[in-house]
Formats: C-alpha cells, sequence, structure tokens
C-alpha cells in the first residue's frame, strides 16, 4: 500500500471536503489552449522537490494542469474564478452574462480534464485566489508546490505572494516574469526582497524555494 505523509492526507482531506473531482464531461470535446503551459520552469521544480501536492491559481482551461499532472504523481487543486481575466472579460466584445462565461470556461476545463482521465487528481475550486488561501489557512492545509498564473497588476501578484508563500511546503512558481507584466517583475522582486529570498529566474517564470 502506498504510503502516504501527513501533508498529503491533509490535502486529500481538504479536496474531499471542498471541490472533490473534477466532474465528468465526457460530451464536450477537449479545447486545450494556453501559454507557455509545457515550462521547462515548472518542470524543473517539480523534478526537484517531487511534490505530492499542487495549488495551481489561476487556470483557464487546465493545460498547465494537465502538464504538471504528467510530470508528477501529485494530487492538484485549480483555483479560479472560471470567469477568464479582467483584460478578457471587460473587453466590450466579450461582456456577455456572467454565468454564461463561467459555464463555458468551466465545462471546457471540466471537458479537458476527462478527455485525459485525470478526473481523480486534478480538482477544480471555483474561487478567488484570496478566497482559497484564507479557507487553506483556516484548515492548516499545506501545500509542497504552488504555482501562481491569475492576476498580473503588482498589487495582485504581490498579494498572492503574501498569502500563498505562507502555504507552501517546497516551491512556489509565478508566472510571466516578462517585460510585457512589469506589475510581476515589481511584485515578485519586492516580495523576494523583502523576504530575503533568492528569486530564481527561468522561461519567463520565478521561482522560490524553501
Amino acid at each position: 500500500m502506498e504510503r502516504r505523509s501527513v501533508n498529503l492526507m491533509n490535502f486529500l482531506d481538504f479536496k474531499s471536503k471542498y471541490c472533490k473531482e473534477t466532474p465528468n464531461m465526457i460530451f464536450l470535446p477537449p479545447k486545450i489552449q494556453g501559454w507557455n503551459s509545457e515550462s521547462v520552469a515548472l518542470k524543473k521544480a517539480i523534478e526537484q522537490t517531487n511534490p505530492e501536492s499542487i495549488v495551481e491559481v489561476g487556470s483557464w482551461l487546465g493545460a498547465s494542469a494537465l502538464f504538471m499532472a504528467a510530470q508528477s504523481n501529485a494530487q492538484i487543486i485549480c483555483v479560479d474564478t472560471f470567469l477568464g481575466s479582467n483584460e478578457i472579460l471587460w473587453r466590450e466584445e466579450n461582456v456577455k452574462n456572467v454565468t454564461q462565461n463561467f459555464s463555458q470556461i468551466y465545462d471546457q476545463f471540466c471537458a479537458n480534464i476527462t478527455h485525459s482521465n485525470l478526473n481523480n487528481i486534478i480538482s477544480p475550486l471555483p474561487m478567488t485566489s484570496s478566497s482559497a488561501a484564507e479557507l487553506f489557512a483556516k484548515e492548516q492545509v499545506k501545500v509542497d508546490m504552488v504555482y501562481i498564473d491569475a492576476g498580473h497588476r503588482e498589487r495582485e501578484v504581490y498579494a498572492d505572494l503574501q498569502d500563498w508563500w505562507p502555504l507552501t511546503n517546497k516551491v512556489l512558481v509565478g508566472d510571466d516574469y516578462d517585460s510585457t507584466w512589469s506589475g510581476v517583475i515589481s511584485a515578485a522582486n519586492r516580495f523576494a526582497s523583502e523576504n530575503n529570498l533568492n528569486l530564481e529566474i527561468m522561461d519567463s517564470k520565478f521561482l522560490l524555494f524553501r
């Protein structure tokens, strides 16, 4: 029988209580879309830390989660509002009924996970980043690896780092450390400096190891 750590058991209990497994969505064809999802930075973080549990903050349609699942034996929770980013959601041509917008993105995420047969590995948690972090903290659950790819404004990224770093056991990876997203760079640099952390940059991502 597989021997599971206390941290993993706590993580699995959390999944069972709050998000269970991804709903089966076999009737909808897969449409996997992402940006730099199959990143060498994610692969390095996984190879170096061998995580049993991963939280992805900002999942969109699940491309990065599927990649991380293929690289590890970890259980994964995907935190997302499943409404799209502010930039996309508030464009005039994309304004639509919020419920409809959620259903389209969430259903496609579930379909992508279903067609990869990973419903029992990857679980969606439809919440904001801050709400999810508060819930993890309330339940006293820590995570081996956290991947942050949510809001890209400096205050959003900095808040995510403040919320999720205390919940991280081994490694935190942040997306889009790139000149296109100056807010990400500013927030990551500031957080690392204030906490005397070594910020490792790779493949337009930043890594913080425990």
